[in-house]
């Protein structure tokens, strides 16, 4: 039988031998993940990738796919935009003065970068999705491309988005105390240069998609590797014009995910659009070679110290260039400024709501909304936290008076005042 953790452990926990919160699942391999859910009637995907970094798609060519044994569903770029538009961002570098680009599910006329899906098999096992993937056909015009970020900061780099002028997503600085005074006073200082290698992040579980479509409102449920469901709710609801209550995502177990699960991959409308056109649940499980492919980023260094003759650092500069790759709506340039802290004193503005006041005088408060009367008899939240904390005695002596008088409406306290 399953052994259930007792609520309040009695002594320190250092050194105790507490039991994981449904151990004996995972020590006997019956925890479940979505590569393990198999509804009735599953059609599974199976994804064409881009093998360029940088190409024009001038042509598709599905036929042969589509009369393959099993295959349901071939979906292309161009059909897909009519069904889903671009993929919310994690965060819009344009929210911050940076550069927006629309990205979609599948590349529908160009391709950014190596492994982007260009089409999608659906079919009713597995290898019948792959073995139609090997039928499409496409034909690609290869473009200029630049894979370092130094190169990529020329004036005449391609250029990643044509609409751009630059390949520069966002640029932010930021600083903290007299930094020139503190190399002017140094006892020393020096230069150089740090470069740290792309790297990804690797969870043994990849990621894995199952969704259902209710035919009877519309909705949507889908089984999703997720780090954030909620916030995914919210993209889905974007991307596939639906409204946040008619969809519903179910989160298992996870086999660990190290930022690598969190929304904004193009996988995620992807599988719902299938699941919507074909009426079947549809299944995306992630091999090892597609998950290699993302989440790499690497970065730049270049670095002034100063300091003294103790060892003591009294100085730095640093001129970072953070590699992050093609436009993409996960979360992958928005680390860089989450990461650092803002000057003191900088004004914040958020999306949606006024700046902070600059005038130094103390902003004015709200009046706050009139509050709806209570029903008689009927007390407010903070009277009845005050009676909770009254001593026994008189709390029975005010519940004998209010039963031998009957309360008048009150409002709550925050409004002030009484009707």
């Amino acid at each position: 039988m399953r052994e259930h953790i007792q609520a309040g452990l009695k002594g320190p926990y250092k050194g105790a031998r507490i039991k994981k919160l449904n151990g004996d699942q995972f020590v006997t391999g019956q925890a479940p993940f979505v590569a393990d859910l198999n509804l009735p009637g599953t059609l599974h995907l199976a994804i064409v990738r881009s093998p360029h970094p940088h190409a024009r798609i001038r042509g598709v060519d599905t036929s042969a796919a589509e009369q393959a044994r099993g295959v349901v569903k071939v979906l292309t770029g161009i059909e897909a935009k009519h069904y889903t538009g671009p993929i919310p961002h994690f965060i819009d570098p344009a929210v911050y003065g940076g550069k927006h680009a629309d990205i979609y599910c599948l590349a529908v006329e160009k391709t950014l970068y190596v492994g982007q899906p260009v089409v999608a098999i659906v079919a009713t096992t597995r290898q019948d999705a792959r073995a139609a993937r090997e039928l499409i056909k496409i034909d690609y015009e290869p473009l200029p491309y630049v894979v370092d970020a130094e190169a990529a900061l020329e004036p005449d780099a391609p250029r990643v988005v044509e609409q751009w002028d630059d390949n520069i997503v966002f640029r932010f600085g930021f600083n903290g105390g007299n930094v020139e005074e503190a190399f002017r006073n140094a006892d020393h200082s020096l230069k150089g240069s740090l470069r740290i290698q792309r790297y990804s992040s690797q969870p043994i579980e990849t990621r894995a998609y199952v969704a259902v479509v209710n035919k009877i409102d519309d909705s949507l449920t889908l089984h999703a590797t997720a780090q954030n469901p909620h916030p995914l709710r919210n993209v889905l609801a974007g991307a596939l014009n639906l409204p946040e209550n008619r969809i519903r995502i179910i989160v298992p177990n996870l086999g660990g995910a190290f930022g690598l699960k969190m929304h904004g991959h193009p996988e995620e409308p992807l599988v719902c659009i299938l699941a919507r056109l074909t009426g079947c649940p549809v299944k995306w499980v992630e091999d090892r070679q597609d998950c290699l492919l993302i989440g790499a980023r690497e970065q730049t260094h270049h670095f002034e110290v100063a300091f003294n003759n103790d060892g003591r650092v009294v100085g730095l500069k640093d001129r970072l260039n953070g590699n992050v790759g093609s436009p993409s709506p996960a979360p992958g340039w928005a680390k860089w400024p989450a990461q650092r802290a803002l000057p003191a004193g900088r004004p914040v503005q958020r999306r949606g709501r006024r700046p902070a006041r600059a005038s130094p005088e103390a902003p004015k408060c709200r009046r706050p909304p009139p509050a709806r009367p209570l029903e008689p008899g009927r007390r407010s939240r903070s009277a009845i936290s005050r009676a909770r904390r009254a001593p026994p005695a008189p709390r029975q002596a005010a519940a004998a008076r209010r039963r031998r008088t009957p309360s008048p409406p009150r409002c709550s306290p925050a409004a002030g005042r009484r009707p």
